[in-house]
């Protein structure tokens, strides 16, 4: 899995979504509200929560933590 850091240096681990375990579980982004497509790049994030990347780079630019929980990333 590929990492990035964005503004806030947040380690962001991504794959495919098509390599995700738990699909049923996981059909769409909260930020975006798209659902994801098999490949689309998805972040995993500690508290085990899916997102877009690209969504997840952007939101990572203004907050350090899940936009679902809250918990720090």
């Amino acid at each position: 899995p590929e990492i990035e850091k964005t503004d806030h240096i947040i380690d962001i681990v991504s794959q495919p979504y098509s390599e995700i375990e738990n699909k049923d579980k996981h059909k769409d982004c909260c930020i975006c509200l798209c659902e994801f497509e098999d490949d689309s790049e998805v972040s995993i994030l500690k508290c085990e929560h899916i997102l877009h990347k690209e969504c997840m780079v952007e939101w990572g630019k203004y907050k350090q933590s899940c936009p679902i929980c809250r918990e720090q990333v």
